[in-house]
């Protein structure tokens, strides 16, 4: 047997080996900790060099060796488990300091009848893990809880503690929360991938400031859905394309960003004043003359199928960075560019001049896309501009432009 020394804190004893060929897979017997650690982690593709080895980067210790019986100390605050540990916890002594467990890629078993610190702060649960939690008591200490990719179990009946701050949900998880009773300390709610059932009749808490929207979710906000009023972030996943007339948006949200596929027009749609930025995604493709921008917009993002002219929009004088998208292609000319602009990115298609188009005296980055081949000439660039980038197909000189002085960077692709 091989006894390895981690600064007194920690030994690790280890199955013995032979030969030359390098040592992929150690199984550790067992594990002895100091009563001043306070930091465990038994993970996967952990680097060791024993006296007198030279290929430690091929050694790996991948623990899977049941706890019960171990004495952990009782400083221990984080406890950390590698992809291949799959042991139940049961008869399993936590101490009670214990504040971080994250489980790996493996870890399956049920935490019916698992004794969790009422210090735990921080619970996490990797790919495999797909057991019931009726049943489970989860301590009032509990901050953060984050399902892996195979969760997919309801969360009817399940006690979730008070103190609860954060709730995510991995790639399967696909139940309803109706009837679930959300915490009312939650702030930020997360739904992954597979996620599809109507957020109506759901009681989404007064604290919540964050809501993300998974992929598939594709079910309108109109009607029964009662979005909190202390609601700072919304993200609607690839999917959806409901439009968002006779939604009560909330006075307090400051970021909206739409998926893949949402097209819908935003005229007579009421943008909350707070909103600092919106983010359009691939599919969006209507012209926002007639609708309201908020005085408060810092950012705004289109996606790669906008292609309308901005003449006749009235953009915030609080914008700060406006990019366009893959099709974009129309003159600026008579296109008020609010005096607060730093960021103007074009992208793909765009290729008309800047001739005629007033510059913000406050922008500092200017990029093009692919296709742009005009001449600068003429073009009054603003003395705030610090980069400056062009896209492949440009072949005009630079003869007679007048570059700023505090320019930084200037790109050709």
């Amino acid at each position: 047997m091989a006894i390895l020394d981690v600064k007194g804190d920690a030994f690790c004893i280890l199955a013995g080996f032979a030969g030359q060929m390098p040592v992929n897979y150690f199984a550790t017997t067992s594990l002895r900790a100091s009563r001043t650690v306070t930091s465990l982690k038994l993970w996967t593709k952990t680097a060791l060099r024993p006296k007198g080895m030279t290929a430690a980067a091929h050694i790996r210790v991948h623990f899977n060796q049941s706890l019960e019986g171990v004495l952990l100390p009782a400083s221990l605050q984080t406890l950390y488990f590698g992809c291949k540990f799959n042991q139940s916890l049961q008869g399993v002594s936590l101490p009670a300091r214990l504040q971080t467990i994250t489980f790996g890629q493996n870890y399956n078993q049920s935490l019916q009848g698992v004794s969790l610190p009422e210090s735990l702060q921080f619970l996490t649960f990797g790919r495999c893990f797909n057991q019931s939690m009726q049943g489970v008591s989860l301590p009032e200490s509990l901050q953060i809880l984050t399902f892996g990719y195979g969760f997919n179990h309801s969360l009817q009946g399940v006690s979730l503690p008070e103190s609860l701050q954060s709730l995510t949900f991995g790639y399967s998880f696909n139940h309803s929360l109706q009837g679930v009773s959300l915490p009312e300390s939650l702030q930020s709610l997360t739904f992954g991938y597979s996620f599809n059932h109507s957020l109506q009749g759901v009681s989404l808490p007064a604290s919540l400031q964050i809501l993300t929207l998974g992929s598939r979710f594709n079910h309108s906000l109109q009607g029964g859905v009662s979005l909190p009023a202390s609601l700072q972030i919304l993200t609607l996943g690839t999917l959806f394309n409901h439009s968002l007339q006779g939604v009560g948006l909330p006075e307090s949200l400051q970021s909206v960003t739409f998926g893949h596929c949402f097209n819908h027009s935003l005229q007579g749609v009421s943008l909350p004043a707070s909103l600092r930025s919106l983010t359009f995604g691939y599919s969006f493709n209507h012209s926002l003359q007639g609708v309201s921008l908020p005085a408060s917009l810092q950012s705004l993002t289109f996606g790669h199928s906008f292609n309308h002219s901005l003449q006749g929009v009235s953009l915030p004088e609080s914008l700060q960075i406006l990019t366009f998208g893959y099709h974009f292609n129309h003159s600026l000319q008579g296109v008020g560019l609010p005096e607060s602009l730093q960021s103007l990115t074009f992208c793909y298609h765009f290729n008309h001049s800047l001739q005629g188009v007033s510059l913000p005296e406050s922008l500092q980055s200017l990029t093009f896309g692919y296709h742009f081949n005009h001449s600068l000439q003429g073009v009054s660039l603003p003395e705030s501009l610090q980069s400056l980038t062009f896209g492949t197909h440009l072949n005009r000189s630079l003869e007679g432009v007048s570059l700023p002085a505090r320019l930084q960077r200037i790109n050709f692709w």
